[in-house]
């Protein structure tokens, strides 16, 4: 097959992985806000109570699913990093029989 030729640009793909990484740190933010001044506008009702609570669980399990994203986001720049050096190392030792 004379003629054919992969290319893969591996300095863009260890930048994008490094943007990915970078995404996974703003994903990680830290923990959530307490319900303090906010929750207390409310009043100390029944209803108001539970406003708060519910609003309180969504939101940790917003946080736990944004802390999830930042972890996917890790392996995936990871990922990215050792495929460009798989590609690397491929090239250079094809290289080395051409």
């Amino acid at each position: 097959m004379a003629g054919q030729d992969l290319t893969v640009d591996c300095t863009t793909m260890r930048r994008a992985a490094a943007i990915v990484a970078e995404a996974a740190s703003v994903f990680d933010g830290g923990p959530p806000a307490a319900a303090g001044p906010a929750g207390a506008a409310l009043g100390s009702s029944g209803p108001a109570r539970a406003a708060v609570a519910a609003t309180a669980r969504s939101l940790q399990r917003a946080t736990d699913a944004a802390r999830g994203l930042a972890e996917r986001s890790r392996t995936m720049s990871g990922a990215m990093q050792t495929t460009a050096t798989a590609f690397e190392v491929t090239e250079s030792v094809i290289g080395t029989f051409r």
